[in-house]
């Protein structure tokens, strides 16, 4: 599979940089410190006091090593962005992770399971289907 996306990457005329994926969920990408996870194994608590899903950790954490194997401009701009992310972007991207996942669901307005008739019962003209044989 590697080799099929380097393949792809050149003929594209882009380079492909494999970055190690240990413990990089179990970070948190602000602050660097070992993340607890005590609501399961998909939602980490930083020492810090926010929460971050495991795989936006991994994410990020990977795009930090990766600046690291970058050519200057280009691992400049990538730890620019980076610097932006706060916890509160940590925290939303998070709850749409979960959210896609089915983990929780968005509120979404009711809706009726069953409309109500448009003919009420008792005034039809005994044609079940209301249309007099008409379409």
């Amino acid at each position: 599979m590697v080799e099929k996306v380097r393949d792809k990457a050149e003929e594209r005329g882009l380079k492909v940089l494999l970055v190690s994926a240990y413990r990089n969920s179990k970070t948190c990408p602000i602050h660097g410190v070992e993340m607890s996870f005590p609501l399961g194994p998909k939602l980490g608590l930083c020492p810090r006091g926010h929460w971050v899903h495991r795989d936006v950790a991994s994410v990020l954490n990977m795009l930090k090593k990766a600046t690291e194997k970058l050519e200057g401009k280009y691992a400049e701009a990538v730890k620019r962005a980076l610097s932006a992310v706060d916890e509160k972007m940590l925290e939303e991207w998070s709850r749409q992770v979960l959210e896609a996942e089915g983990s929780i669901r968005t509120p979404r307005p009711a809706v009726l399971a069953r409309a109500s008739p448009m003919t009420p019962a008792g005034r039809g003209d005994g044609d079940p289907d209301g249309d007099r044989g008409r379409l």
